[in-house]
């Protein structure tokens, strides 16, 4: 059987580290001009501020800029856990499902980007030229054939970092501060898993302990939703994420209906949650001490 990079990356034991980058046409512009003559009449001091204009209407961008947002939900969707700035944690056996489902939405963003923006591009750029009157700059609007590449989405993949990664030179030298990175940031994606747990739980215990609120079947739907994600979400290994996935699934196979006829389950179901909800809270404190 031939090996692929997908055959790689799914059987990989270690969680990968993901990031999506956006690139939008950029729509702002400074008009030198406005900006000497208002800091000329209010006696500014130079660099206390700048005028900027929109180069074409924003309302034109909001679709693509909706879409993009879009593509953005979804990979944090699929990527519940942070890692570095921009980046998320991706359990291996879950990539290609993910990156499926991001390329699925890169594709209709970038179909959103031709339909409002380069199939209407040259009423756009007439538009902008009557909005700016006689500060239009044509060299400011690249032209219907380029527009398009100004709008991109890039999904960078990348495997967790080792000090195995290094030849044994290095290994001495950015090793050991790599391991403690290493280390520091699973220890936030821990504290980060413990709290996507205790969310729906606690919103749980205090929902069914008022007696007359109303509720959807998501209220169960989320914890028993949480309760499948935990192998998902476990990139520390700990043992008492493991664990909790057990202890969740008296919450996530209660009856909504039960819940709602019945006031004596609702009532222990409540009480029962927000123990649980507690219990995890102070798993969670303590693990911040320790951080």
């Amino acid at each position: 059987m031939t090996t692929t990079a997908s055959n790689i990356i799914s059987s990989s034991k270690k969680p990968l580290i993901t990031s999506v980058s956006c690139h939008r046409f950029g729509n702002l512009k400074e008009n030198r001009a406005v900006t000497d003559e208002v800091t000329a009449q209010r006696h500014l001091s130079p660099g206390s501020g700048r005028w900027t204009q929109n180069k074409i209407n924003p309302e034109r961008l909001k679709p693509a800029n909706s879409a993009f947002n879009a593509v953005v939900r979804q990979w944090e969707k699929d990527c519940p856990i942070a890692w570095g700035k921009g980046q998320r944690l991706c359990y291996p056996a879950k990539y290609d499902a993910m990156r499926a489902k991001l390329n699925s939405a890169i594709g209709d963003a970038m179909d959103v980007v031709d339909e409002t923006i380069v199939a209407h591009w040259h009423d756009i750029v007439e538009e902008a030229r009557e909005m700016h009157n006689g500060d239009f700059d044509p060299e400011l609007y690249p032209s219907q054939s380029q527009i398009r590449g100004k709008f991109s989405i890039d999904v960078e993949v990348m495997p967790m970092p080792d000090a195995s990664h290094f030849d044994s030179e290095l290994q001495g030298v950015f090793g050991p501060q790599l391991e403690a990175l290493v280390n520091r940031r699973m220890k936030a994606a821990e504290l980060e898993a413990w709290s996507l747990i205790i969310k729906p739980l606690a919103h749980m215990g205090s929902t069914l302990a008022n007696p007359k609120a109303i509720f959807r079947d998501s209220l169960v739907g989320n914890v028993r939703d949480i309760m499948n994600a935990i192998p998902e979400i476990n990139f520390s290994g700990s043992p008492e994420l493991a664990a909790a996935r057990n202890e969740l699934a008296t919450f996530a196979n209660l009856n909504p209906d039960d819940l709602r006829n019945m006031p004596e389950i609702r009532d222990t179901a409540a009480k029962a949650a927000q123990a649980m909800a507690a219990k995890y809270s102070a798993a969670k404190r303590h693990l911040e001490l320790d951080a």
